[in-house]
């Protein structure tokens, strides 16, 4: 009895003690439940890993120390804010480019993203060509899917109205094309008026193109199963050096490497202008820019990631302004002014935090500050994510 007395003395006063979280406490405490690592220990083997082909997109952010949040006089600036110092002790590696079509498809995720676009005249030229040979090629209409056909009279003048395909159509054709006879070949390249090289290289870089897209419409429950999926595919590879993991940056690891030591409101040279000149972003009205750049600039759609003429910023990371917004690990919560370390948002909430705006949004809202929150079933032609990799959060 003595001995159960004194246990749950213990247990009460520990029960007690400033360390429990609650709700009333956690917004105090959120560094708190980051891992308590302060070396980044990464053996021979471990580092020889991360030097392979797979981990080149990713770029090492040292640990640091900045603002976060915004000052009061910047342009454009919300309530939600609020700067105050953050202090990161762990390195982390930064993906240099949001996550591609590409790479959420080869990925063992059961949804496969390919989107919908309208080709040019000129490919559609093309489709043309190839309907017209085919359905007067009864030896090739046997060897081919109906549902292609079909896809291939839509843009015949025999066919229907519908403008739009998707990547696998288009490689579809290419293989058609790869493997079709001489007689075909030049039946399509005449209708076309364009050699048969030119068709092969507008095809592969027509695939290219969509391939290289940021993937969208991604939920933030589904970032965060193809972390899971990639990290799990790696370590079946032994590729993964040990406890790390694909993962969502936090709020304030993706803003810090945003920033690149940058105190302005953009992350991009000297942080003073932010426009459709060097980011994919609703630059159509002077209202939606700020900076020396004059020029309205709005492409209305997703950009190939690092995308040509788009400039880096001083750490190596591209469109961390515009393209898509992007999913971070925290649930969303006002800012406290007082400086923090390692945060990693609170333990429960209603939303999660995205960040950097997107091609729909105007420069004030891809700023380096700037904070968006959806739920996390919430998909949109703006959503989706880049990936760090690092140690898990909780």
């Amino acid at each position: 009895m003595k001995l159960y007395c004194i246990f749950l003395t213990i247990f009460l006063l520990v029960s007690c003690s400033d360390d429990t979280i609650t709700s009333k406490s956690l917004p105090n405490r959120i560094g708190k439940l980051f891992p308590e690592r302060t070396v980044f220990q990464l053996n021979a083997k471990d580092l020889e890993l991360l030097q392979r082909n797979e981990f080149r997109e990713f770029v090492k952010i040292e640990p640091g120390e900045f603002l976060m949040g915004s000052p009061e006089s910047e342009d454009g600036r919300n309530p939600n804010e609020l700067q105050h110092r953050v202090i990161l002790t762990i390195p982390y590696y930064i993906s240099k480019l949001e996550t591609t079509v590409d790479q959420w498809n080869r990925s063992n995720m059961k949804i496969k993203m390919y989107g919908e676009f309208e080709p040019s005249d000129e490919i559609k030229l093309v489709i043309q060509g190839f309907y017209n040979t085919l359905k007067n090629n009864n030896e090739l209409l046997v060897k081919t899917e109906k549902k292609f056909l079909q896809h291939l009279a839509s843009f015949s003048n025999n066919g229907q109205n519908e403008q739009l395909t998707d990547y696998r159509k288009i490689e579809n054709i290419l293989a058609l094309w790869s493997n079709g006879n001489p007689s075909f070949r030049n039946n399509v390249s005449n209708f076309c008026s364009l050699d048969q090289p030119e068709i092969t290289k507008k095809l592969r870089a027509l695939i290219d193109y969509q391939k290289n897209l940021p993937v969208s419409n991604i939920s933030y429950t589904q970032a965060v199963a193809y972390c899971h999926d990639r990290t799990e595919q790696a370590y079946r590879e032994n590729l993964l050096p040990k406890d790390m993991v694909f993962r969502l940056p936090t709020e304030a690891e993706w803003e810090f490497a945003c920033r690149a030591g940058n105190e302005s409101p953009c992350g991009l040279g000297a942080g003073d202008s932010l426009s459709g000149l060097i980011a994919n972003l609703d630059g159509s009205k002077r209202s939606y820019i700020f900076g020396k750049d004059l020029e309205l600039i709005n492409r209305e759609a997703l950009v190939p990631v690092g995308y040509p003429g788009f400039p880096s910023n001083n750490w190596g990371l591209y469109d961390m302004h515009g393209n898509v917004m992007e999913w971070c690990y925290d649930f969303y919560s006002d800012y406290s002014m007082e400086e923090i370390t390692n945060p990693i948002g609170p333990i429960r909430g209603s939303t999660r935090v995205l960040r950097g705006g997107s091609w729909y949004r105007s420069a004030y809202e891809c700023r380096s500050a700037s904070r968006a929150k959806f739920e996390p079933s919430y998909r949109g032609s703006e959503t989706g994510f880049r990936v760090v990799l690092g140690y898990p959060l909780r």
